[in-house]
């Protein structure tokens, strides 16, 4: 019996909806720090947006809360979903989204348990 491969990964669900990325190549997984995979070109048309569910969130360099802080993020503010990547536990969340906060400019990471995606 031949096993097939899939080519795509489902990292989490955020507002309902799934998550899909594309599996990183062989050989490119590591114990390094998180790198961001860019999102599928289905996912990325469909969940585009960013909403944020709180004032004050932190929008980080990296995928954790030990990486120094880029900015603030306020409900207000109005952002685009990037990429997903799997990063530090936060209160049990361990999906983290790369996005631009474009009412700031900001580029960075932001733990999924503080933001939802809308098409």
């Amino acid at each position: 019996m031949k096993v097939k491969r899939s080519t795509m990964l489902v990292v989490g669900v955020i507002a309902g909806s799934a998550l899909t990325i594309s599996a990183p190549a062989a050989g490119a997984l590591s114990n390094s720090a998180p790198s961001a995979i860019p999102a599928s070109t289905s996912t990325a048309a469909s969940l585009d947006h960013v909403k944020f569910l709180q004032d004050g969130v932190n929008i980080r360099a990296e995928a954790t809360t030990k990486s120094p802080s880029l900015g603030l993020a306020y409900k207000s503010h109005k952002a685009n979903f990037l990429a997903s990547v799997r990063g530090e536990n936060v209160n049990g969340e361990f999906n983290w989204v790369k996005l631009k906060d474009t009412t700031t400019g900001v580029t960075g990471y932001v733990n999924a348990a503080y933001i939802s995606l809308i098409p």
